[in-house]
């Protein structure tokens, strides 16, 4: 409940501040996002992002996923953080400093590089 609170207020600042391509996440229907990768059954997609300092990365569980999966985003300064495993819905990463990031999946081999870097 609280990732849809803070993905509408997101979405609302966005509007507010007249950001293009802030894009909307809503259940299966992943509307163009800058900074939104998607996990199905078998992929992280796209595989790499660019995010700024501060700025949200958001995963959106997308398709029909057969199983509940993890994803881990790991990098810099030992920063380590993991989702809730979940077949549908949404999650947000921010980050806290420019940088090369990773986040991967801990039930099957995918992975996507992300690049952090100064607003």
């Amino acid at each position: 409940m609280r990732i849809k609170i803070l993905l509408t207020c997101l979405v609302a600042a966005a509007i507010a501040a007249g950001c293009k391509g802030a894009g909307i996440l809503n259940g299966d229907n992943v509307l163009k996002s800058q900074n939104a990768i998607t996990v199905t059954d078998n992929a992280l997609n796209p595989n790499t992002a660019t995010v700024a300092v501060g700025d949200p990365l958001i995963f959106a569980w997308f398709g029909n996923n057969t199983r509940a999966h993890q994803v881990e985003v790991t990098g810099p300064n030992s920063f380590d953080v993991k989702s809730p495993s979940q077949t549908t819905g949404n999650w947000s990463v921010t980050f806290p400093a420019p940088g090369t990031y990773t986040a991967k999946t801990l039930d099957f081999a995918a992975s996507a590089s992300i690049a952090v870097v100064t607003k």
